[in-house]
């Protein structure tokens, strides 16, 4: 399908992780992905994996780990700092500086947990620090794709417009 619409990029997310696995689980994910990144490049694709709780991609420096062993031309990164924050709440910086190098794509939302759940929100109402990664991000000449992610809650037919504007300022 992504050939007959003319899409050049993929995007995967780090295999969910099972409390089932054993040792060899690490070097199974990377062997998935190796081949997944390899089957792509063949088809003139690239792979991007993006950051999800509760998967093998969840932290950052989990994220780190396969992207070192994937080691694959095709392969890169989507910082998710809303799925980083969901995973590991804090700064989103020290993460953001190992993966940096590895960055094709910033997907962008806001977001806090409250009661062990994510609760999306408006941007600049959440704790991911929009304001502070649009500041990394231009400091650092980042060229790359910008996605919003439109999830707000509870209303998202206020919150998204508002947090269109929002980072519109911050640009």
């Amino acid at each position: 399908m992504a050939e007959r619409i003319n899409v050049k990029t993929l995007v995967t997310f780090g295999v969910l992780r099972d409390k089932r696995d054993g040792a060899d689980a690490f070097g199974r994910v990377v062997d998935l992905l190796r081949r997944t990144a390899e089957d792509a490049a063949a088809r003139g694709f690239t792979l991007q994996l993006e950051n999800l709780p509760h998967t093998w991609a969840d932290t950052a420096d989990n994220c780190l780990a396969l992207l070192k062993a994937v080691d694959h031309p095709a392969f890169g990164y989507i910082w998710d700092v809303g799925n980083l924050y969901e995973a590991e709440p804090g700064d989103f910086r020290p993460g953001y500086e190992k993966l940096k190098p590895y960055i094709r794509n910033v997907h962008l939302k806001d977001g806090r947990v409250e009661n062990g759940r994510m609760i999306w929100q408006q941007f600049g109402k959440g704790l991911t620090d929009i304001k502070g990664q649009i500041e990394t991000l231009k400091a650092d000449g980042y060229k790359g794709t910008l996605t919003v992610e439109a999830k707000c809650e509870p209303q998202m037919d206020e919150d998204f417009p508002n947090s269109l504007t929002y980072l519109r300022s911050l640009l």
